[in-house]
């Protein structure tokens, strides 16, 4: 059975390739796979191929070894895996939690590589596999830094994974989106670190200009969807990373006279707020 598999598929970028698949790719059937089994039943709506639940934490060691069992039952014939599950928090990294910084690692690159060998196996000439990568995947971001470095893996494997697939009729591409208004900043937070953001692309553009790229450029193995970010990835292989995260620093005000203002104000409103 001809069948496409999308972690992350609940919301945001992952259930955005889901809405555009009838579009792009004819499937029978949708594994979609992320925690919440209730807003997975929920996802018939947006394609014609079956949807089929698999809700699943990518985080608990258990989620992949069932995700394995559930395949070898099924036999599919993968023509496309989504790799989208993942998240990111706006932070200093001495100030977060290290459990969350984990279970960031943890998700973002070790269930991603993981769901991609369990897969793998399952795919043959023409199937897809597509990894979400980012912006940060190119430079250093602080106050962003670890997700950015989850990122850098995910595209360093990626381009690596299809140089390795040549010959065998299967493509890995990493999608490395700008900014994209979607719930990330939601569980991203650290508004008063990271909250300039000179461009917020639309979701449903950044993934059709990705299913464009798999449809008429099969040799590309990265692809950064608009103007300001393909610029942007041009200049960060250009300048200097350290005049880069300089650049990012102030455009967040983010230097560190701001930050010891930033310190003094707060440390000043709790005094007040004891007294």
């Amino acid at each position: 059975m001809r069948t496409a598999i999308i972690t992350g598929a609940s919301s945001g970028m992952g259930l955005q390739f889901l809405m555009q698949m009838d579009a792009h790719l004819q499937v029978d059937e949708v594994i979609v796979v992320a925690r919440r089994e209730d807003r997975l039943k929920e996802l018939q709506n947006y394609t014609k191929a079956k949807v089929v639940p698999l809700p699943l934490d990518l985080t608990d060691p258990s989620a992949v070894p069932a995700l394995k069992e559930f395949l070898k039952k099924r036999d599919p014939d993968v023509r496309l895996l989504v790799n989208a599950a993942g998240f990111g928090k706006f932070e200093p990294f001495a100030e977060g939690d290290p459990d969350v910084h984990r279970r960031m690692v943890d998700l973002n690159c070790r269930a991603l590589q993981d769901v991609t060998y369990a897969v793998l196996s399952y795919m043959s000439d023409g199937s897809k596999i597509v990894q979400f990568g980012s912006m940060s995947a190119f430079q250093p971001v602080p106050y962003i830094g670890l997700y950015g470095a989850t990122k850098a893996f995910v595209l360093s494997f990626t381009r690596a994974l299809n140089a390795e697939l040549r010959g065998t009729g299967i493509r890995a591409l990493c999608l490395c989106p700008y900014w994209v208004k979607t719930d990330f900043f939601d569980v991203a937070g650290g508004s008063e670190y990271v909250h300039n953001f000179p461009v917020m692309y639309q979701p449903d553009f950044i993934v059709r200009k990705c299913y464009e790229t798999i449809e008429k450029h099969p040799k590309k193995d990265v692809c950064v969807p608009g103007f300001l970010a393909k610029g942007q990835r041009f200049l960060v292989k250009i300048l200097p990373h350290g005049m880069i995260m300089r650049i990012w620093l102030r455009q967040q005000g983010l230097m560190p006279e701001k930050i010891n203002e930033k310190k003094e104000t707060a440390g000043t409103a709790d005094i007040q707020k004891e007294q």
